[in-house]
C-alpha cells in the first residue's frame, strides 16, 4: 500500500502487476523533491479497512486483470505450492484427502482447490459456508476485500442488485487495467498534474515479474490452460468480476 503525494492511495492488488506500479511511483518521487509517497510495505496487500486514518479519504487505486489470465498467473507461479505458504492457506488435511497428490495438480484441479473455502485454513467456518453457498469464487472475494468496508454484505447481496447498483459500489476506486498497465499508470499520474517528463518514460518501461515460476518461454496464453467446463465454473463463480468489466467474457 502507498499513499502518492497525498494525492491517492495504491492497493497492491496481487498477481496484477502492483510491483511495476510501485516501483513507477517510487522512482517518481526519488527523482522529484516536491513529490512524496507514503510505503506501507507491512500493509503490502492490504485492504482500504487498513488505510491509515489520515488518508481515509482519498481516492483508491487499484489493478485488476483478466480473470482468466490472473489464475493463470497464480497456477504457473505456484507460491502457493509452497509448504509454509500452503499449510497457512490451506487446512491441510482436507486438501490432502480430496487432492492426495498435491502439490501437482492439473490446472482444473488448481482452480477448484482455490474455489472451495471449506478447505481455507484462514477463512472461519460461517465465512466458509456463506461464500461457498453463494458460489462465490475467490478472484471475486479478493476484489472486494481490497476495495469494499463490508465485503460480505456486497456479495451477499450481488445477486439481488441491478449492474447500475453494483457498478456504484464501485465507484470510488480507479482501476488501471494489467493489460494496458503502462498507459493506465501514465494517464493516472497525468490526471493527478505529474509533469510528462516525469511520466513519460513509463509508457516504455518493461514488466517487472518475479524471480521464480512462471509459464516458460512458450507464455501460452490463458485459453491454452481452461477446458470448456473450467471456463463455464468461473463465469459463474466471478460473476462479480464479469459484471463489473464485461469486456472480460470470452
Amino acid at each position: 500500500m502507498i499513499v502518492f503525494n497525498n494525492a491517492f492511495v495504491y492497493i497492491h492488488h496481487p498477481k496484477t502487476g502492483g510491483t511495476f506500479v510501485t516501483e513507477m511511483l517510487r522512482k517518481i518521487a526519488l527523482g522529484d523533491d516536491g513529490i512524496n509517497i507514503l510505503e506501507l510495505p507491512e500493509l503490502k496487500h492490504a485492504g482500504i479497512k487498513k488505510i491509515p486514518s489520515l488518508s481515509r479519504n482519498l481516492p483508491i487505486v487499484t489493478n485488476v486483470r483478466n480473470v482468466f489470465e490472473h489464475y493463470v498467473s497464480r497456477y504457473t507461479f505456484r507460491w502457493w505450492a509452497d509448504p509454509v505458504y500452503s499449510k497457512k492457506m490451506f487446512d491441510m488435511d482436507k486438501v490432502l484427502k480430496i487432492y492426495p497428490d498435491f502439490p501437482d495438480l492439473t490446472f482444473s484441479e488448481f482452480l477448484h482447490l482455490f474455489n472451495k473455502w471449506s478447505l481455507r485454513g484462514t477463512i472461519p467456518e460461517k465465512k466458509a459456508k456463506a461464500l461457498t453457498t453463494r458460489k462465490i469464487g475467490y478472484n471475486s472475494w479478493v476484489l472486494t476485500r481490497l476495495t469494499n468496508d463490508n465485503p460480505r454484505k456486497l456479495l451477499s447481496e450481488l445477486d439481488t442488485i441491478d449492474d447500475d447498483i453494483l457498478n456504484q459500489k464501485f465507484k470510488n476506486i480507479h482501476f488501471l487495467k494489467t493489460e494496458n498497465l503502462n498507459s493506465d499508470l501514465f494517464g493516472l499520474l497525468q490526471h493527478y498534474g505529474i509533469k510528462d517528463e516525469k511520466t513519460r518514460p513509463i509508457l516504455d518501461a518493461l514488466p517487472i515479474l518475479p524471480q521464480k515460476g512462471g509459464r516458460g518461454k512458450r507464455k501460452m496464453t490463458w485459453n491454452k490452460y481452461f477446458s470448456e467446463d473450467d471456463i463455464k465454473f468461473i463465469l459463474e463463480r466471478d460473476r462479480l468480476y464479469f459484471r463489473l468489466f464485461p469486456d472480460m467474457v470470452p
